[in-house]
């Protein structure tokens, strides 16, 4: 989630009514309800603007962003160095053929993160390029 969260600068924020409206780019945005999603989050009070991303919120604040190289069209990916409790991360978003050529580790559903090679190599492979031939957008997280 915290890819999600840090390698972008979308908001949702909730207008009057109970409508909602992103503000930034709809891939960025779509990425920030996709974190509210897994997390279970829930609208928190910002001043006069009730946030949906406050889960999104709360991880960007407790990291703090010490470089970005944004997205390009040559590179197909956007990154970020953070500072956390953990220590200096890495966040990357791009395209999913060239990301996948970088990382040496996959994390499972499980949460266990294994190796990535061989089989399991294939058939990420595989799957990306299923996807590549369907009209659907899609996106790569990896972080180190």
């Amino acid at each position: 989630m915290a890819v999600s969260a840090l390698c972008n600068d979308a908001k949702i924020v909730q207008k009057e009514q109970g409508l909602f409206e992103r503000v930034g780019e709809p891939t960025e945005a779509a990425l920030c309800i996709l974190v509210e999603k897994l997390s279970g989050g829930t609208a928190t009070s910002h001043c006069t603007v009730v946030s949906a991303s406050a889960t999104v919120d709360s991880i960007r604040g407790s990291c703090e962003r010490l470089a970005t190289l944004e997205f390009d069209r040559e590179r197909k990916s956007m990154s970020v160095i953070v500072t956390s409790p953990t220590g200096n991360r890495l966040f990357v978003k791009g395209a999913p053929n060239l990301l996948l050529d970088r990382c040496t580790k996959v994390k499972l559903h499980s949460g266990e993160v294994v190796k990535l090679m061989g089989e399991l190599r294939r058939n990420i492979k595989t799957q990306i390029t299923t996807l590549a031939h369907r009209p659907l957008w899609c996106l790569a997280l990896a972080c180190k």
